[in-house]
């Protein structure tokens, strides 16, 4: 006696895989977040992967990033995680700082490219909060890191 009987459309299926893939498509073609248990998340970014586009290799650089708080109470971003890669370095730039329920923040990130750095990059940064249930939040940020006018100056002497 089979006590737990199979549901109709079971992911072993050939109608299981169908709806799958149909609810995929819907993720991707939509924006549906809720399908891939994202709903979840009471703080997100605006844009999971960032690009600051192009900068030289001797400029320090910061900018923003912004997050989307969509609980009922305020979330607070605590610090980030200092990321020093090939390309560079990059960390939270700042204090703690709490976006308001329901609402949308910046927060600051600070890009120092090595001097030798040259190409295209893609550095993940952790931002660390006070969300319960959700402690850590990744962003990816990505550019392009080219030859400054020091560099070419250097290269003649």
């Amino acid at each position: 006696v089979n006590c737990h009987p199979c549901p109709r459309y079971s992911l072993n299926s050939a109608e299981g895989f169908g709806f799958s893939f149909f609810a995929f498509s819907l993720g991707v073609v939509f924006g549906l977040d809720g399908i891939f248990g994202r709903e979840s998340e009471k703080l997100r970014p605006l844009k999971r992967i960032q690009s600051i586009g192009e900068i030289e290799n001797w400029d320090e650089i910061v900018f923003d990033v912004a997050l989307e708080n969509r609980s009922n109470r305020p979330i607070t971003i605590l610090g980030s995680s200092w990321i020093c890669r090939e390309a560079g370095c990059i960390a939270y730039d700042g204090p703690p700082q709490s976006i308001p329920p329901s609402s949308q923040g910046a927060v600051r990130l600070r890009l120092i490219p090595r001097s030798t750095a040259n190409g295209d990059f893609r550095l993940p940064v952790d931002f660390y909060t006070d969300c319960e249930g959700q402690p850590t939040l990744t962003v990816d940020i990505t550019g392009h890191i080219i030859a400054s006018d020091q560099d070419q100056l250097s290269d003649r002497k």
